[in-house]
């Protein structure tokens, strides 16, 4: 499927979190509903950020409501930067903080945005096995998880 790169689409940026428990990658199934950003896909736990809310509390809020997993289960691998998610439907580009957490719990309830969840090995995400790579640059985001994967469970901040 080709689709047309518009260019970043700045009035609604947000986050993009990927959770880490036991060296498996925590994926969402999107539901098909006209508000959802990408459905139908699996994805990472992820959306907007509102008024004066900073990137990082974005991503905890976002996680908490979309899988039910508190800040106090979850740990930062890794600064987060800037990154760009592709809107699959129309082409628009999100300008997002992408996040990596380790989770302490593998334990997950699912909000109204999703409909089923999985803890993916690496290499599904590489094949794209249930995985839909929205990332603009498809290797970036990858090799940003692979590096964590490798690490000694539990994680720490890099610097």
């Amino acid at each position: 499927m080709k689709i047309k790169m518009q260019k970043p689409f700045k009035s609604h940026d947000g986050s993009t979190s990927v959770i880490i428990h036991k060296g498996k990658i925590l994926l969402l199934k999107r539901r098909s509903l006209p508000f959802i950003v990408n459905p139908g896909i699996w994805w990472f736990p992820g959306g907007h950020r509102e008024r004066g809310e900073t990137y990082a509390d974005a991503a905890y809020r976002e996680i908490e409501e979309e899988t039910g997993i508190k800040k106090t289960n979850l740990i930062l691998l890794v600064r987060p930067e800037k990154m760009r998610i592709l809107e699959l439907k129309n082409g628009r580009l999100w300008e997002n903080m992408f996040f990596i957490f380790y989770s302490k719990t593998n334990r997950i309830k699912l909000d109204i945005e999703n409909k089923k969840y999985r803890w993916a090995a690496f290499n599904e995400l590489v094949e794209e096995k249930n995985f839909t790579n929205a990332f603009a640059d498809r290797t970036l985001g990858l090799k940003v998880i692979k590096k964590q994967l490798k690490r000694k469970e539990p994680h720490t901040l890099s610097t």
